[in-house]
């Protein structure tokens, strides 16, 4: 992201997941030190936390008020859900459940 800074991260195995506070997400094979993928407007406004479901998606939740589901290799967030006049400043993800707060 250039000198925009990090302020999401999320760590699972080999892979670690950060978010940026333009809003932009990237994932790095920490081994290889290698960039797997990066969308540089997953977000509006900066990434406040990045969360793995058991299913394996990533969970995001953004300063502009909106939370979104994502896989991986898919070019869009799967599901997006808005959250007028609210940021969450965390996600915790419990089964098939998500809880923003």
């Amino acid at each position: 992201f250039g000198q925009d800074k990090l302020t999401a991260l999320q760590a699972t195995g080999e892979r670690l997941v950060v978010g940026s506070g333009k809003g932009g997400l990237s994932c790095w094979c920490v081994k290889r030190g290698q960039k797997l993928w990066q969308r540089e407007a997953a977000h509006l406004r900066r990434i406040m936390a990045i969360r793995r479901s058991l299913r394996g998606q990533l969970v995001t939740a953004g300063e502009d008020g909106c939370v979104r589901v994502w896989e991986e290799l898919a070019s869009g967030p799967q599901l997006r859900l808005e959250l007028p006049n609210v940021v969450a400043a965390d996600l915790c993800v419990a089964g098939d459940r998500l809880y923003a707060v």
